[in-house]
């Protein structure tokens, strides 16, 4: 299923966006879940709405940064534009890092 991650504001609004349409990130979720290091990540709701707040996002790029261990060199470049967002959000303030469900 196609995600579209977002950092919004307070009031929704747009900051900075980026579209995962390969299921990279639900698939290298699948692949990490046995391990058991994947705690919020794996709640991503690949049909519906799914958000973090700054404090959050610090442990998503923990999360995403276990992922990226171990995808192509291709699907690296997804990764690393959520793990971005996710930065960005958990160094803000009143930010949150939404992902939206096909």
């Amino acid at each position: 299923m196609p995600l579209t991650i977002r950092l919004e504001d307070v009031q929704r609004r747009r900051i900075a966006e980026r579209f995962d349409t390969t299921d990279v990130l639900l698939r290298s979720i699948h692949a990490q879940s046995a391990n058991g290091e994947i705690r919020l990540l794996r709640h991503v709701d690949p049909y519906g709405d799914t958000v973090f707040n700054g404090l959050q996002a610090r442990d998503v790029v923990t999360e995403i940064d276990e992922l990226r261990a171990d995808v192509s060199t291709d699907d690296l470049s997804i990764l690393s534009g959520i793990r971005d967002l996710a930065e960005q959000c958990a160094s803000g303030v009143h930010l949150f890092l939404m992902f939206y469900g096909d």
